[in-house]
């Protein structure tokens, strides 16, 4: 299997970032990292110039031979219920898969 990130950029609602952090931290990365295919997360404050749409972002450390397969399953998760997206997030949301240059 191959080594694979998943960068995920986006923002709390206005006024619930307290309420978005929270969840993230304690419930999504957790949620996320119950995927068999996912191993690792960590999140991150973004900053450049010019400022960037995203005020968050999180990468996720992947290990299948398909990111994009992996991440249609952790989908799945979520349209089934299985896992909770938190209300206070917004829903402009991007999400990057980077594979290693061989």
């Amino acid at each position: 299997m191959a080594r694979h990130l998943m960068l995920v950029m986006s923002n709390a609602l206005p006024g619930r970032e307290v309420e978005f952090n929270k969840w993230y931290d304690e419930i999504h990365l957790r949620d996320v990292l119950s995927h068999p295919k996912f191993v690792t997360a960590e999140r991150f404050l973004t900053s450049g110039a010019p400022m960037p749409k995203h005020e968050y972002a999180a990468i996720f450390e992947m290990e299948c031979d398909d990111p994009q397969v992996a991440y249609r399953e952790l989908v799945q998760m979520f349209d089934k219920k299985k896992l909770a997206i938190g209300d206070a997030m917004a829903s402009d949301i991007s999400v990057i898969f980077l594979t290693p240059c061989r």
